[in-house]
């Protein structure tokens, strides 16, 4: 009986210890795991990542005076010799109004009578929830070589979210996704620089004479046989499926070929979404030979909307988005 008792005592002790062995093998079980919450995936930068950035696309180049006034002064924005380089990894495009995960912009801020400054900049697309707010970017200070340059003082890495440098709100101006180079702004608001150099842009057409039926009032020579019309789109600029791009600018001189004294300019850009929604957006000029925009008696510049020098009025007839060369 002792025996059996004994044998018993020893079943039930090997019992328990198998059972919480099991138990203690079931809450690493990988299958009890995968039901725990994911990590979000993320795409985290380091020194290689920008490595040899200006071989990359060079999808934008503006010199000068900056016609996105949100930059201010950075980038060189405010200097009239300075010259930004935009390049994208791949070449790559948003998709829906945001660019994907991983996705890889550098800029490189150079001056054409300053040989000393070159300066290098970044942003990466990171995971879901690194900075909603701010886009989910993480900007960067670089190195020519790609490396991530470090705080000369804390010597920590140059970089961080939408908090850092105020990259962020700078960015919250572009119209797609916190990129201004392929998204474009949300306002174009141009300055004097804008215009300048347009006779060195596409000249899309010239047109000679008063055989237009859309000028016979006398707008821009249409009454004159030997009037002479040059129209220019910078970078060539094209029409979308949504009309012409905002930040899209287009200049015309108007000239006669019998009477050099005569010599007209003018122009128009497009404005952001809201400037003037019922008639294309787009903001018409009066400008000098050199593209500034002509100030009158009043002190006043020579621009304006739908209503400035009624040019919409005529322009509507446009077969698409109040542009007739294109």
């Amino acid at each position: 009986m002792k025996k059996s008792y004994l044998f018993l005592s020893v079943f039930l002790a090997l019992f328990m210890v198998i059972t919480n062995q099991s138990c203690s093998d079931d809450e690493d079980d990988p299958d009890d795991m995968m039901m725990m919450e994911e990590e979000t995936p993320d795409f985290i930068a380091d020194d290689q990542t920008f490595a040899g950035l200006t071989s990359w696309t060079l999808s934008g180049e503006e010199s000068g005076l900056s016609t996105y006034t949100s930059l201010g002064g950075a980038h060189g924005a405010a200097t009239s010799t300075s010259v930004r380089k935009i390049y994208y990894s791949g070449g790559q495009d948003p998709a829906n109004g945001e660019y994907p995960m991983g996705t890889l912009i550098a800029k490189h801020v150079s001056d054409s009578e300053d040989a000393s400054i070159n300066q290098y900049f970044g942003m990466v697309k990171r995971g879901a929830d690194y900075d909603p707010a701010g886009g989910n970017w993480e900007w960067f200070i670089l190195n020519a070589d790609g490396t991530i340059q470090n705080d000369p003082d804390t010597g920590e890495p140059q970089r961080g979210d939408s908090s850092f440098k105020a990259c962020g709100s700078c960015h919250a101006g572009a119209a797609v996704d916190f990129a201004f180079t392929k998204g474009g702004p949300s306002d174009f608001n141009a300055t004097d620089a804008a215009f300048a150099n347009f006779s060195d842009w596409t000249l899309v057409a010239t047109e000679v004479g008063d055989t237009d039926p859309l000028l016979q009032g006398g707008a821009h020579g249409g009454n004159s046989a030997t009037s002479v019309r040059e129209i220019y789109f910078k970078d060539d600029a094209s029409i979308g499926d949504n009309g012409y791009p905002v930040g899209t600018l287009i200049a015309k001189h108007v000239s006669d070929s019998d009477d050099p004294n005569v010599n007209a300019y003018f122009g128009m850009v497009k404005r952001g979404s809201t400037y003037d929604s019922a008639n294309g957006n787009w903001e018409w000029f009066i400008l000098n030979a050199d593209g500034s925009v002509v100030v009158n008696e009043d002190g006043d510049p020579e621009r304006g909307d739908s209503s400035f020098k009624a040019c919409s009025g005529c322009h509507a007839a446009a077969a698409a988005d109040f542009v007739f060369s294109k």
